[in-house]
C-alpha cells in the first residue's frame, strides 16, 4: 500500500507469504519511480495495493496445502473491525523441497599450460519457514490514524551438496549446511491530515535478526591424498533502523507539492570460525536523504509536469579482522586457500567513507489529436544498495577449493540513470 517493507531480509520479504489472492486489489510495478519514493532497487518498485472493503466483525481465512518431498504451506488469518479500531493476526508455516544435478567441466587457462577439471554436482534443499504477524489500525478522528505493526520469523534451513570430481584428481566431496535464526520487524506509522489536501505521514521502524550456520565438509581422495574432515561456523546479526516524515500540501501556483526527510542505518556482525580459526567482519551504514517534488496537470498540450531533487549521505564503516585467542589454540594454516583469501581481506580493509548523491527527477506529459495520443518522458536515477551478500568477504561456500565465492568489503552502491518515452 505504498510503504516500503522494513526489515533484514534478503530479496524476497517472507510478509509476502502472508499475502494471498484475495487480499489483493491489484499490483503495480513502477518501473522508474519518483525521488519520493526510495531510490533503491534497479528494477523499480512493486506495490501491491490490497483490499479494503472490510466490514465490521470478525473475520478468518484458512488455507493448507500438501506436495510431495515433504512440502507444505499453512496460513491462517484472524481479523476484527469495530468502527475505528482494526486488528489482524496471521501465521503461517512453510516447508519446501528443492533439488538439482549438473555436470561441470572447466579450463584454467596460463600463460605455459592449460588446467581442466570434471565434476558431477548434485544440492538438495529443504527450508523451514514459520512466521507470525500481528498488527492494528486506530483511527482517531477522520485526521489522526495510527498504525502498529509487528512481524516475526523463524528458519531452519538444511541442504546437501555433493561434488564428484573426475579429472585430474579423483576425490569426493560432500557437505552438509544448517542455516537457523529469527527475524524481528516492528514498525509505527502515524498519518495527520490538516486538509483533505494537506497530510503529515510519519514512519518508525526497526529490525533484527540472527543466523547461525553450519557446515561439516568431507573429503574422501580415493586412496590419492589425504582425507578430509572440517566444521564451519558462522553467525550473522543485523540490525535496521528507519525513521521518515513525509509532508504534503497542494499548492493553486505549483500543484501537488511534497517535501520528506529520511535517515535510515544497517548494521552487520559476521563471525566465522574455520579451521578453529576465528575472523570478524563489521560493516555500519547510516544514510540521510531529503527531497523535494512538485507535480502540476496543465490544460495545455504539454498536459502534465513534475520535478523532483532528492539528496542523500552516505557514510560506510567496514572492518575486517582475526579475533584473537590464545596462543596454544591457534591452527594458522597459511597454505589453505579459503585462509589466504579471508587474510588478504584482513590486510586491505576499507577505510570509512563519506559520499554524496543526488537524484534527479524530470517527467513531461504531452497530448495530441484531441487527447487522442499522449506521449510521456521521464528520466530518474535508482540505486543498488550494498547487501551482506555482497560485501561479506568470507566465502559462501567451502566445499571447493577451485570454485570460490565471496563477497567484496570494497564493492561501492551501483547508480543507473534511467530514461523513459512511453506512447498511448
Amino acid at each position: 500500500n505504498g510503504l516500503r517493507l522494513s526489515g533484514t531480509h534478503g530479496e524476497k520479504h517472507p510478509y509476502l507469504d502472508l499475502v494471498t489472492t484475495g487480499f489483493i486489489e491489484k499490483i503495480d510495478v513502477i518501473t522508474n519511480p519518483s525521488v519520493a519514493m526510495d531510490p533503491d532497487g534497479m528494477g523499480g518498485i512493486i506495490n501491491i495495493i490490497l483490499k479494503n472493503d472490510i466490514v465490521d466483525g470478525f473475520h478468518s481465512s484458512t488455507s493448507l496445502t500438501f506436495g510431495n518431498h515433504k512440502r507444505y504451506n499453512g496460513l491462517l488469518m484472524l481479523s476484527y473491525k469495530k468502527r475505528k479500531m482494526e486488528f489482524e493476526l496471521s501465521g503461517f508455516a512453510k516447508s519446501d523441497f528443492s533439488a538439482l544435478n549438473s555436470d561441470r567441466e572447466y579450463e584454467w587457462q596460463y600463460d605455459s599450460f592449460s588446467l581442466g577439471s570434471i565434476q558431477k554436482k548434485s544440492t538438495t534443499g529443504n527450508p523451514l519457514t514459520g512466521g507470525i504477524n500481528l498488527g492494528s489500525t486506530l483511527t482517531f478522528s477522520d485526521w489522526s490514524s495510527l498504525h502498529i505493526g509487528s512481524f516475526i520469523t523463524a528458519f531452519d534451513h538444511s541442504s546437501r551438496d555433493s561434488i564428484q570430481h573426475y579429472f585430474p584428481v579423483e576425490y569426493h566431496m560432500t557437505s552438509n549446511d544448517n542455516k537457523r535464526g529469527w527475524n524481528l520487524d516492528v514498525s509505527v506509522i502515524h498519518v495527520l491530515k490538516f486538509s483533505d489536501d494537506n497530510s503529515l505521514t510519519t514512519t518508525a521502524a526497526i529490525a533484527q535478526s540472527g543466523e547461525h550456520q553450519k557446515d561439516i565438509n568431507d573429503r574422501s581422495s580415493n586412496g590419492i591424498g589425504p582425507d578430509d574432515h572440517s566444521h564451519i561456523y558462522q553467525d550473522d546479526a543485523i540490525e535496521t533502523k528507519e525513521f521518515k516524515s513525509v509532508y504534503k500540501i497542494q499548492s493553486p501556483r505549483f500543484g501537488m507539492v511534497q517535501g520528506g526527510i529520511s535517515y535510515a542505518s544497517l548494521a552487520i556482525n559476521s563471525e566465522l570460525e574455520y579451521l578453529h580459526s576465528p575472523y570478524g567482519f563489521d560493516f555500519h551504514e547510516p544514510v540521510s536523504s531529503g527531497y523535494l517534488r512538485a507535480q502540476k496537470s496543465l490544460k495545455s498540450r504539454l498536459s502534465s509536469l513534475s520535478a523532483g531533487i532528492r539528496i542523500e549521505q552516505r557514510k560506510t564503516n567496514t572492518g575486517v579482522y582475526d579475533i584473537g585467542l590464545p596462543d596454544s589454540h591457534q591452527h594458522t594454516d597459511t597454505s589453505n586457500v579459503f585462509v589466504a583469501l579471508i587474510d588478504s581481506s584482513i590486510a586491505n580493509s576499507p577505510p570509512t567513507e563519506k559520499a554524496l548523491y543526488f537524484y534527479p527527477e524530470l517527467k513531461t506529459g504531452y497530448t495530441f489529436m484531441d487527447k487522442k495520443l499522449s506521449i510521456i518522458m521521464k528520466y530518474g536515477r535508482r540505486i543498488n544498495r550494498l547487501k551482506l551478500a555482497m560485501i561479506n568477504p568470507f566465502p559462501v561456500s567451502m566445499i571447493d577449493e577451485y570454485h570460490v565465492r565471496k563477497g567484496n568489503p570494497f564493492l561501492k552502491p551501483e547508480l543507473v540513470d534511467i530514461y523513459q518515452i512511453s506512447f498511448s
